[in-house]
């Protein structure tokens, strides 16, 4: 999808309004504003602009969805949404536009294994292990049964115990116009490190961005 795109399809589902068409170029990942490059989508809340409003004028992203605040501030070379809520609006982009970047990957004809899985072949995984998308294990790392891993890299010799839910998405939400609760996109990763041991009916969750 294209940034000329996104923006009018948030303009016509009226999450946001459109400020600025610049450079039509596709959208290929989101991430915070000050991390943003071509191709990123990117939010910023009404409070970090009333702080830092310097933030829109280094944006070097492709689309800014920002609050309202800044239709008087200048943003070049960018596609820029304004929206009374930044957030919300950033969460229906996001699922316009990268609906593949939020799911977990979870075969629902019940494989065990995310195609893209990258499993070394000295790991050792227990008996009910579900594996989504973006999982990487590295050599001699040892899974427990019945745990269920996405977004993850799980370097040389780490130990995960049994039951334990790692990179799924975690807890933040936003309420749309007539109430109803909308979860953040969650985006980022988890890392567990060479050799960590984490135990078992473990949670952790990947990050929002």
């Amino acid at each position: 999808m294209t940034t000329h795109h996104l923006a009018r399809a948030l303009e016509a589902q009226g999450y946001a309004s459109i400020l600025a068409l610049d450079p039509d170029v596709a959208v290929h990942s989101a991430t915070p504003d000050v991390d943003a490059r071509a191709g990123s989508l990117s939010w910023i809340s009404p409070r970090v602009l009333a702080a830092e409003p310097e933030r829109l004028a280094a944006f070097a992203g492709s689309v800014l969805i920002a609050p309202s605040g800044a239709a008087e501030l200048e943003v070049s070379g960018a596609t820029v949404c304004i929206a009374d809520s930044p957030k919300l609006a950033f969460t229906r982009a996001v699922e316009h536009a990268l609906p593949h970047l939020v799911g977990d990957g979870w075969d629902v004809n019940g494989a065990a294994r995310h195609p893209d899985a990258d499993v070394d072949p000295s790991a050792v995984l227990a008996p009910g292990v579900v594996l989504g998308a973006g999982v990487r294990i590295g050599p001699g790392a040892r899974i427990g049964p019945n745990t269920c891993i996405a977004h993850t890299t799980v370097e040389e010799g780490a130990s995960i115990g049994a039951n334990c839910s790692i990179g799924l998405a975690g807890f933040g939400f936003s309420r749309d116009a007539d109430g109803t609760l909308i979860q953040f996109p969650h985006l980022g990763r988890v890392r567990i490190g060479a050799r960590a041991i984490v135990g078992s009916n473990t949670c952790i969750a990947r990050v929002t961005l």
